[in-house]
Protein backbone atom coordinates (compact mmCIF):
# COMPACT_ATOMS: atom_id res chain seq x y z
CA UNK A 1 0.00 0.00 0.00
CA UNK A 2 2.90 2.49 0.84
CA UNK A 3 4.66 1.79 -2.63
CA UNK A 4 1.47 2.25 -4.51
CA UNK A 5 0.76 6.08 -2.58
CA UNK A 6 4.58 6.76 -3.09
CA UNK A 7 4.27 5.55 -6.95
CA UNK A 8 0.83 7.76 -7.50
CA UNK A 9 2.80 11.04 -6.02
CA UNK A 10 5.73 9.79 -8.44
CA UNK A 11 2.92 10.56 -11.37
CA UNK A 12 4.24 7.15 -12.87
CA UNK A 13 0.77 5.31 -12.63
CA UNK A 14 -2.88 6.56 -12.63
CA UNK A 15 -6.12 5.52 -10.93
CA UNK A 16 -7.74 4.89 -14.19
CA UNK A 17 -4.89 3.87 -16.46
CA UNK A 18 -5.42 3.85 -20.01
CA UNK A 19 -4.19 5.86 -23.73
CA UNK A 20 -2.98 8.70 -23.08
CA UNK A 21 -4.88 12.15 -24.39
CA UNK A 22 -4.82 15.81 -24.70
CA UNK A 23 -7.22 16.55 -22.23
CA UNK A 24 -8.16 20.02 -24.08
CA UNK A 25 -8.64 18.37 -26.78
CA UNK A 26 -11.28 15.46 -25.75
CA UNK A 27 -12.94 18.88 -24.13
CA UNK A 28 -13.37 20.66 -27.44
CA UNK A 29 -14.67 17.28 -29.18
CA UNK A 30 -17.20 17.01 -26.38
CA UNK A 31 -18.33 20.62 -26.84
CA UNK A 32 -18.76 19.95 -30.63
CA UNK A 33 -20.14 16.92 -30.14
CA UNK A 34 -22.95 18.48 -27.62
CA UNK A 35 -23.43 21.35 -30.19
CA UNK A 36 -23.87 19.03 -32.98
CA UNK A 37 -26.51 17.14 -30.78
CA UNK A 38 -28.58 20.60 -29.99
CA UNK A 39 -28.50 22.07 -33.42
CA UNK A 40 -30.31 18.55 -34.64
CA UNK A 41 -33.24 18.91 -31.97
CA UNK A 42 -36.62 20.02 -33.09
CA UNK A 43 -37.32 22.78 -31.59
CA UNK A 44 -41.37 22.26 -31.42
CA UNK A 45 -41.10 18.46 -30.57
CA UNK A 46 -37.76 18.21 -28.88
CA UNK A 47 -36.93 14.95 -30.57
CA UNK A 48 -34.29 14.41 -32.94
CA UNK A 49 -34.20 15.95 -36.32
CA UNK A 50 -32.74 13.55 -38.53
CA UNK A 51 -30.84 13.52 -42.16
CA UNK A 52 -33.70 11.56 -44.15
CA UNK A 53 -36.52 13.74 -42.52
CA UNK A 54 -37.69 16.83 -44.25
CA UNK A 55 -36.81 19.36 -42.04
CA UNK A 56 -36.33 23.50 -41.82
CA UNK A 57 -33.46 25.16 -40.34
CA UNK A 58 -33.51 28.98 -39.01
CA UNK A 59 -31.19 31.04 -41.41
CA UNK A 60 -30.62 33.27 -37.92
CA UNK A 61 -30.51 31.10 -35.35
CA UNK A 62 -29.37 27.88 -37.02
CA UNK A 63 -32.08 25.92 -34.81
CA UNK A 64 -33.57 23.00 -36.62
CA UNK A 65 -37.50 22.09 -37.20
CA UNK A 66 -39.57 19.57 -38.54
CA UNK A 67 -41.65 20.27 -41.35
CA UNK A 68 -44.33 17.98 -40.43
CA UNK A 69 -44.05 20.36 -37.06
CA UNK A 70 -43.64 23.74 -38.82
CA UNK A 71 -47.26 22.63 -39.92
CA UNK A 72 -46.12 23.05 -43.79
CA UNK A 73 -49.13 21.97 -45.80
CA UNK A 74 -46.46 21.02 -49.14
CA UNK A 75 -44.53 19.04 -47.84
CA UNK A 76 -44.61 16.37 -50.40
CA UNK A 77 -42.52 19.05 -52.66
CA UNK A 78 -39.56 19.61 -49.94
CA UNK A 79 -35.95 17.85 -50.62
CA UNK A 80 -35.87 15.55 -47.80
CA UNK A 81 -31.79 15.54 -48.46
CA UNK A 82 -31.33 19.10 -47.43
CA UNK A 83 -33.04 21.20 -44.77
CA UNK A 84 -35.23 24.15 -46.08
CA UNK A 85 -34.20 27.70 -44.74
CA UNK A 86 -36.42 29.47 -42.37
CA UNK A 87 -37.20 32.18 -40.07
CA UNK A 88 -38.00 31.13 -36.95
CA UNK A 89 -40.84 33.11 -34.98
CA UNK A 90 -38.35 34.00 -32.22
CA UNK A 91 -35.87 35.56 -34.34
CA UNK A 92 -38.66 36.99 -36.23
CA UNK A 93 -40.16 38.90 -33.04
CA UNK A 94 -36.46 39.96 -31.96
CA UNK A 95 -36.21 42.49 -34.67
CA UNK A 96 -39.12 44.36 -33.97
CA UNK A 97 -39.23 47.18 -32.50
CA UNK A 98 -41.57 46.45 -28.98
CA UNK A 99 -39.90 42.82 -28.67
CA UNK A 100 -39.57 42.66 -24.80
CA UNK A 101 -41.83 45.87 -23.94
CA UNK A 102 -45.21 44.92 -22.70
CA UNK A 103 -48.33 45.00 -25.65
CA UNK A 104 -49.26 48.38 -26.11
CA UNK A 105 -52.94 48.14 -24.49
CA UNK A 106 -56.05 50.37 -24.94
CA UNK A 107 -55.12 53.60 -23.14
CA UNK A 108 -57.77 55.39 -21.29
CA UNK A 109 -58.61 59.12 -21.88
CA UNK A 110 -56.73 60.19 -18.50
CA UNK A 111 -53.32 58.90 -19.53
CA UNK A 112 -53.41 60.21 -23.15
CA UNK A 113 -53.81 63.87 -21.11
CA UNK A 114 -50.38 62.95 -19.85
CA UNK A 115 -46.75 63.84 -20.18
CA UNK A 116 -44.97 63.14 -22.93
CA UNK A 117 -41.70 62.48 -20.28
CA UNK A 118 -43.88 59.94 -18.69
CA UNK A 119 -45.53 58.07 -21.57
CA UNK A 120 -43.61 55.04 -22.10
CA UNK A 121 -45.22 53.97 -24.90
CA UNK A 122 -44.54 57.73 -26.72
CA UNK A 123 -41.04 57.37 -25.70
CA UNK A 124 -41.08 53.37 -27.05
CA UNK A 125 -42.42 55.44 -30.63
CA UNK A 126 -40.07 57.90 -30.61
CA UNK A 127 -37.08 55.71 -31.02
CA UNK A 128 -38.19 54.47 -33.90
CA UNK A 129 -39.49 57.12 -36.21
CA UNK A 130 -37.89 55.24 -39.34
CA UNK A 131 -40.01 52.09 -38.87
CA UNK A 132 -43.41 51.25 -39.94
CA UNK A 133 -45.70 51.31 -36.96
CA UNK A 134 -48.95 49.36 -36.43
CA UNK A 135 -51.17 49.03 -34.14
CA UNK A 136 -54.05 46.23 -33.69
CA UNK A 137 -57.27 47.59 -31.59
CA UNK A 138 -60.43 45.60 -31.60
CA UNK A 139 -62.99 48.63 -31.53
CA UNK A 140 -66.59 46.89 -30.30
CA UNK A 141 -68.15 49.38 -32.11
CA UNK A 142 -66.24 52.09 -34.13
CA UNK A 143 -69.33 54.36 -33.78
CA UNK A 144 -69.01 54.35 -29.98
CA UNK A 145 -65.35 54.18 -29.69
CA UNK A 146 -64.40 56.35 -32.38
CA UNK A 147 -63.44 59.45 -30.52
CA UNK A 148 -60.89 57.32 -27.89
CA UNK A 149 -59.23 56.01 -30.99
CA UNK A 150 -59.21 59.37 -32.73
CA UNK A 151 -56.97 61.10 -29.60
CA UNK A 152 -54.99 57.35 -29.62
CA UNK A 153 -53.94 58.10 -33.94
CA UNK A 154 -53.13 61.63 -32.85
CA UNK A 155 -51.19 61.13 -29.88
CA UNK A 156 -48.91 58.13 -31.30
CA UNK A 157 -49.34 58.88 -34.76
CA UNK A 158 -49.43 55.35 -36.34
CA UNK A 159 -48.96 54.45 -39.83
CA UNK A 160 -51.55 51.91 -40.11
CA UNK A 161 -54.25 50.80 -37.92
CA UNK A 162 -56.09 47.65 -38.14
CA UNK A 163 -59.59 46.90 -36.73
CA UNK A 164 -61.93 44.05 -35.58
CA UNK A 165 -65.28 44.32 -34.37
CA UNK A 166 -65.57 47.32 -36.36
CA UNK A 167 -69.75 46.81 -36.10
CA UNK A 168 -70.06 48.63 -39.37
CA UNK A 169 -72.59 48.13 -42.34
CA UNK A 170 -72.08 49.91 -46.15
CA UNK A 171 -74.29 52.94 -45.21
CA UNK A 172 -72.31 56.03 -46.88
CA UNK A 173 -73.40 58.16 -43.79
CA UNK A 174 -71.87 55.84 -41.32
CA UNK A 175 -68.78 55.30 -42.92
CA UNK A 176 -68.23 58.86 -43.74
CA UNK A 177 -68.66 59.33 -39.91
CA UNK A 178 -65.85 57.45 -39.37
CA UNK A 179 -63.30 59.38 -41.48
CA UNK A 180 -59.71 60.45 -40.15
CA UNK A 181 -57.67 63.23 -41.60
CA UNK A 182 -54.81 62.05 -43.26
CA UNK A 183 -55.65 58.60 -43.39
CA UNK A 184 -57.51 56.19 -46.06
CA UNK A 185 -59.32 53.27 -44.93
CA UNK A 186 -61.05 49.82 -45.61
CA UNK A 187 -63.42 48.00 -44.36
CA UNK A 188 -65.25 44.50 -44.92
CA UNK A 189 -68.34 44.80 -43.22
CA UNK A 190 -70.91 42.02 -42.66
CA UNK A 191 -74.02 42.47 -44.58
CA UNK A 192 -76.81 40.88 -42.26
CA UNK A 193 -75.40 39.25 -38.94
CA UNK A 194 -74.91 41.90 -36.30
CA UNK A 195 -71.64 42.59 -35.05
CA UNK A 196 -68.09 41.71 -36.34
CA UNK A 197 -66.24 43.46 -39.45
CA UNK A 198 -62.36 44.34 -39.39
CA UNK A 199 -60.59 47.38 -41.05
CA UNK A 200 -57.88 49.17 -41.67
CA UNK A 201 -56.18 52.97 -41.84
CA UNK A 202 -53.34 53.74 -43.74
CA UNK A 203 -51.80 56.94 -43.87
CA UNK A 204 -52.23 59.18 -46.91
CA UNK A 205 -48.44 58.76 -47.90
CA UNK A 206 -48.20 54.97 -47.70
CA UNK A 207 -48.91 53.23 -51.56
CA UNK A 208 -51.25 50.32 -51.21
CA UNK A 209 -53.36 48.56 -53.40
CA UNK A 210 -56.12 46.20 -51.44
CA UNK A 211 -56.22 42.44 -52.06
CA UNK A 212 -59.44 41.70 -52.99
CA UNK A 213 -58.07 38.22 -54.78
CA UNK A 214 -57.48 36.89 -51.28
CA UNK A 215 -61.01 37.80 -50.09
CA UNK A 216 -62.25 35.99 -53.14
CA UNK A 217 -60.65 33.13 -52.46
CA UNK A 218 -61.73 32.61 -48.92
CA UNK A 219 -64.95 34.27 -48.90
CA UNK A 220 -66.48 32.77 -45.27
CA UNK A 221 -63.27 34.28 -43.44
CA UNK A 222 -63.16 37.92 -42.03
CA UNK A 223 -60.26 39.31 -43.64
CA UNK A 224 -58.91 42.11 -45.01
CA UNK A 225 -55.98 42.52 -47.12
CA UNK A 226 -53.18 45.54 -48.58
CA UNK A 227 -50.11 45.03 -50.24
CA UNK A 228 -47.33 47.94 -49.87
CA UNK A 229 -44.91 48.21 -52.46
CA UNK A 230 -41.06 48.18 -52.14
CA UNK A 231 -38.11 48.05 -53.89
CA UNK A 232 -37.04 44.33 -53.40
CA UNK A 233 -38.55 41.57 -51.48
CA UNK A 234 -37.45 43.01 -47.96
CA UNK A 235 -39.30 46.03 -48.40
CA UNK A 236 -42.72 45.17 -49.43
CA UNK A 237 -45.58 44.18 -47.16
CA UNK A 238 -48.21 42.65 -47.71
CA UNK A 239 -50.45 42.97 -44.33
CA UNK A 240 -54.12 41.23 -43.53
CA UNK A 241 -56.61 41.96 -40.86
CA UNK A 242 -58.62 38.99 -39.62
CA UNK A 243 -61.81 38.12 -36.96
CA UNK A 244 -62.41 34.67 -36.54
CA UNK A 245 -66.09 34.01 -35.03
CA UNK A 246 -68.00 31.08 -34.49
CA UNK A 247 -71.00 33.19 -35.78
CA UNK A 248 -69.28 32.65 -39.20
CA UNK A 249 -67.57 29.46 -39.07
CA UNK A 250 -66.96 26.66 -36.80
CA UNK A 251 -63.49 27.20 -34.97
CA UNK A 252 -61.90 24.12 -36.52
CA UNK A 253 -63.13 24.86 -40.32
CA UNK A 254 -61.58 28.27 -39.41
CA UNK A 255 -58.68 26.82 -38.49
CA UNK A 256 -58.64 24.82 -42.17
CA UNK A 257 -59.07 27.67 -44.04
CA UNK A 258 -56.72 29.53 -42.19
CA UNK A 259 -53.66 27.05 -42.43
CA UNK A 260 -55.02 26.85 -46.35
CA UNK A 261 -54.33 31.00 -46.67
CA UNK A 262 -51.19 31.04 -45.07
CA UNK A 263 -49.65 28.01 -47.05
CA UNK A 264 -50.74 29.54 -50.35
CA UNK A 265 -49.39 32.77 -49.32
CA UNK A 266 -46.25 31.41 -48.19
CA UNK A 267 -45.85 29.66 -51.81
CA UNK A 268 -46.88 32.64 -53.80
CA UNK A 269 -45.48 35.74 -51.87
CA UNK A 270 -42.00 36.46 -51.86
CA UNK A 271 -42.04 39.51 -49.63
CA UNK A 272 -42.78 40.21 -45.66
CA UNK A 273 -46.18 39.01 -44.21
CA UNK A 274 -47.94 40.50 -41.73
CA UNK A 275 -51.45 39.41 -39.54
CA UNK A 276 -53.05 40.45 -36.79
CA UNK A 277 -56.36 40.38 -35.60
CA UNK A 278 -57.96 38.21 -32.72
Amino acid sequence: MASFQLLLSAGDIELNPGPDSDSSSQQKNKQQRTSRSFSRICTECQKTVRKNQKRFVCDVCKDFIHASCLGVAYTNNLNSSQPQCWTCHKCVLSKLPFYGHDILEIISVNSLTSDNDNDTHLNILSKHVQHLKIMHINTRSMVSTFDHLCLMIERYAFDIITMSETWLKENNLLLQHVTIPGYVHAFNNRDKIRGGGVGIYIKESIKFKRRQDLKKRYPTMEHLWIEISGRNRYSKLLLGTIYRSDAILPYTTWLEYFNDLLSDLSVQWDGMLAVTGD
